[in-house]
């Protein structure tokens, strides 16, 4: 059965990814990405966290390039808003997706969507044993 309503891939992909949905502040995403960072879990080339929310941070203009690229300038890092209709991305995440390291590192609509293309790349070997993980989790 397939249904791409339910977004099985996207679900299948989260689960390899920080979960940013807790985070009341953008200091405290940035925190969780710093010891991300540092985890094994996550040690895959590029660090992809999920489910900002930050329409009640105090600090949302913290979440930016410039302070991302504090956290590593050597392995990219890509931070999506709830809904992957925006990103917030260090200069080197930037540059691999096709985009120029300046401003303040924010891709939106069509710019996150492509880059969300280029992110969501995996064998479908990968993806299909992902998935299958994620169905028994929901049994």
């Amino acid at each position: 059965m397939i249904d791409w309503h339910v977004h099985s891939k996207l679900n299948a992909l989260a689960t390899h990814r920080i979960d940013l949905k807790t985070a009341q502040t953008a200091r405290e995403a940035l925190d969780t990405v710093a010891q991300a960072l540092k985890n094994p879990k996550y040690d895959q080339f590029e660090l992809v966290g999920v489910n900002m929310r930050n329409g009640v941070w105090p600090d949302g203009e913290a979440m930016c390039r410039t302070n991302l690229d504090k956290l590593s300038s050597k392995r990219p890092i890509y931070l999506f808003w709830n809904g992957y209709h925006s990103i917030c991305s260090n200069s080197i995440g930037l540059e691999r997706v096709g985009h120029k390291a300046e401003g303040d590192g924010i891709l939106v609509e069509q710019e996150a969507f492509e880059a969300t293309r280029k992110l969501s790349a995996v064998t479908d070997d990968v993806l299909d044993d992902w998935i299958i993980q994620e169905a028994k989790v929901a049994s």
